[in-house]
């Protein structure tokens, strides 16, 4: 199953709604967007120790944390989803918790996990 790919899919479906709020989606590299003032922007980095994104070649987790301290830094909206076995910079606040269901099992016995979700507010 490709989660990246199914969520992308998912915001494309709504990107024509969302244009008319003079909003932009992008599915991009963090590394080649200019942020506006006043952004608003959702990350959902790959996890370390966890499968990674098969559309992610390399991934430079000091790299992504330096990018995101700069942004947090302006007056840019912050949020990056994070499973329970991230460490994210102490510059980020936990916003919310899930608990959430990855595997179903006739046994009763789900796979589950927390999915926490940041934010510089």
């Amino acid at each position: 199953r490709n989660y990246a790919l199914k969520a992308a899919r998912g915001l494309m479906k709504k990107k024509a709604a969302l244009q008319q709020t003079a909003s932009s989606i992008s599915c991009i590299d963090y590394k080649d967007i200019e942020i506006p003032s006043s952004a608003v922007i959702y990350l959902d980095p790959p996890y370390d120790g966890t499968t990674k994104y098969s559309a992610v070649k390399s991934w430079d987790t000091p790299k992504f944390y330096e990018t995101l301290e700069k942004w947090c830094s302006t007056d840019a909206h912050v949020f990056v989803s994070a499973g329970q076995e991230c460490s994210l910079p102490t510059f980020l606040s936990l916003l919310a918790v899930k608990d959430q269901q990855l595997s179903l099992s006739q046994d009763g016995n789900s796979r589950r996990r927390k999915e926490m979700l940041y934010s510089n507010l």
